[in-house]
């Protein structure tokens, strides 16, 4: 018998027999599911890239807790772009991190932060270019294909086979 769940992202609810279940939670379908696992990675990603890139922690060292609360303030964009941001911008914050001093990790990060905001509309936009014409050149491709199939089914021309079919009993 099925009962009421809900999803564990969208936080719609349904029947469980209309959901998947994962690892003891139910999701609405398995894309929503790869789309939030998808997710989580680039943000741990993140997270670890800014703390071993920049901040000098080892493996398993808990992040410091301002780093959530910058990165909300970046909410606006998508992980990626944060993390692409802030792999533009590596070689800027290593050099920054050299020539200032600062006395704790959080002035370190909001340093960063600010350099990071200060160019991520640009990055987005690049990426949001490169999507674009990634979608472009996949669109110009399935019509060259498409137009490649018409052009296969109708330049040959038919024969004729009425005759034989009928057959000519002679």
């Amino acid at each position: 018998m099925p009962r009421n769940v809900r999803c564990a992202v969208t936080k719609e609810s349904g029947l469980s027999d209309d959901f998947i279940k994962i690892n003891g939670r139910y999701y609405k379908t398995q894309a929503i599911y790869d789309e939030d696992k998808k997710k989580k990675e680039i943000r741990k990603e993140l997270v670890d890239y800014i703390c071993n890139e920049f901040l000098d922690y080892q493996k398993g060292q808990p992040f410091p807790p301002i780093l959530p609360q910058k990165l909300k303030e970046l909410e606006f964009y998508d992980n990626e772009i944060i993390l692409e941001t802030f792999r533009q911008k590596t070689q800027e914050i290593h050099n920054s991190l050299k020539t200032k001093q600062f006395e704790t990790d959080i002035g370190r990060l909001s340093y960063m932060f600010a350099i990071v905001k200060n160019h991520i509309a640009d990055v987005k936009k690049q990426y949001d270019y490169s999507k674009r014409q990634a979608q472009t050149i996949k669109n110009n491709n399935l019509q060259a294909e498409s137009a490649d199939m018409n052009i296969i089914g109708s330049t040959a021309s038919a024969k004729n086979i009425s005759g034989w079919l009928e057959g000519d009993d002679d």
